[in-house]
C-alpha cells in the first residue's frame, strides 16, 4: 500500500511538473492560463508541484524540497530569458512561485504542530525524540 502511494505521488509530481512546463514554455498569449492574474498561475501551480513533492518524498527534508522546487523555478525563469524562447523573464514570477513554496511548507509546519500539541503531555515526548 505504502509503495502503491508512493508511486501514485511521484506521478502526480510528474504531471505536475510536465503541465506547469507547457505552461512555461507556449508561445505568449496562447491563452493557456488558470487566473486572469498571471502570478496566481504560477502560485497555483508551484503549489501543486511543492505539495507533490512533499508526499511524493516523505523522508526528504523539507528545506530540500523547497531548495529544489525554487531552483526549478528560477531555471525556468532563466529559460524563458534566452533569446530563441520567444517568453519573457520575470523575476515576480519566481517570487510568486516562492511564496507559493513557502505557504506549503508553512501549512506542512502547522499540521504538524497541531499534532504533536494534540498529543498527549502538549508533545513533549514527541519533541524530545528529536
Amino acid at each position: 500500500m505504502r509503495k502503491s502511494l508512493l508511486i501514485a505521488a511521484r506521478a502526480a509530481l510528474f504531471g505536475c511538473a510536465l503541465i506547469t512546463a507547457v505552461f512555461a514554455f507556449s508561445p505568449p498569449g496562447s491563452g493557456r492560463h488558470l487566473f486572469p492574474w498571471d502570478k496566481a498561475d504560477h502560485f497555483s501551480s508551484f503549489f501543486a508541484i511543492t505539495t507533490a513533492a512533499i508526499v511524493a518524498f516523505p523522508r526528504l527534508p523539507l528545506v530540500w524540497i523547497a531548495i529544489a522546487v525554487s531552483a526549478s523555478g528560477g531555471a525556468i525563469e532563466l529559460i524563458q530569458a534566452l533569446p530563441g524562447v520567444g517568453r519573457d523573464c520575470d523575476i515576480w514570477d519566481w517570487v510568486a512561485e516562492n511564496a507559493a513554496i513557502g505557504a506549503v511548507i508553512a501549512l506542512v509546519i502547522a499540521v504538524e504542530l497541531r499534532r504533536r500539541l494534540a498529543a498527549p503531555n502538549g508533545g513533549a515526548a514527541a519533541v524530545s525524540d528529536r
